[in-house]
């Protein structure tokens, strides 16, 4: 949870839910966001551009090098997600949407929304959401 944010929020007071003044700061906290994962994505691209095959060494330097990249891959892959998923809440603050369940409409919560700003379920659909990818993993494969 974000202390800079909660005391943001905080330091509004008592205000409708999802007020101008609160979207406002949960927009610069996502914009920053937003930004802080693009020059990470960067940083990923930049340091995993060598083919770990052509890497000279031993066996030992090779393997090491094999699971770099696949750990480089694995962040990008989450640093890729997790751009979508505050992209998809700034969009939402655009729509006013922002802080309503895209599941059942329903407030999601202030908490749930300073401790997860990219939020876009409430507690009781996230769950089911998640139970559900739980039970059929094959459901969440991509294929290409």
């Amino acid at each position: 949870m974000s202390k800079d944010l909660m005391n943001k929020i905080d330091a509004l007071g008592a205000q409708e839910y999802m007020s101008d003044a609160q979207l406002a700061v949960f927009e610069e906290h996502l914009r920053g966001e937003h930004e802080r994962l693009i020059i990470r994505q960067q940083e990923i691209t930049n340091t995993s551009m060598k083919n770990p095959e052509s890497i000279s060494g031993d066996e030992a330097d090779k393997a090491n090098a094999i699971q770099s990249s696949a750990d480089a891959r694995a962040e990008s892959e989450k640093n890729k997600a997790m751009l979508r998923s505050v992209s998809v809440a700034l969009q939402a603050i655009k729509t006013r949407d922002y802080g309503y369940c895209i599941k059942c409409g329903e407030e999601i919560g202030l908490k749930r929304m300073i401790s997860q700003p990219a939020a876009c379920r409430d507690i009781e659909c996230e769950t089911f959401e998640e139970r559900k990818n739980k039970q059929n993993p094959a459901a969440n494969l991509k294929i290409s």
